[in-house]
């Protein structure tokens, strides 16, 4: 498999005010055949989450989480 370098401004990008995202698979709104059926690998997705007042950010099972700084 060839590794090809998708920068954020050339994946799917939503913005749903608290959460912005950007998509690196076919994935939701994105459908992109091109970028389908990885094997196993669902998603690798770039998230921004922000956190609001009274909204707590809980993760879930299964989940593997990346904090890149």
């Amino acid at each position: 498999m060839v590794i090809k370098v998708r920068k954020s401004q050339d994946r799917g990008h939503f913005n749903y005010g608290r959460l912005e995202t950007f998509h690196t698979f076919s994935f939701a709104d994105y459908p992109l055949p091109a970028h389908r059926r990885f094997r196993t690998l669902r998603v690798i997705d770039e998230d921004i989450v922000r956190q609001e007042p009274g909204i707590s950010i809980r993760t879930g099972t299964g989940i593997l989480l990346f904090d890149l700084k």
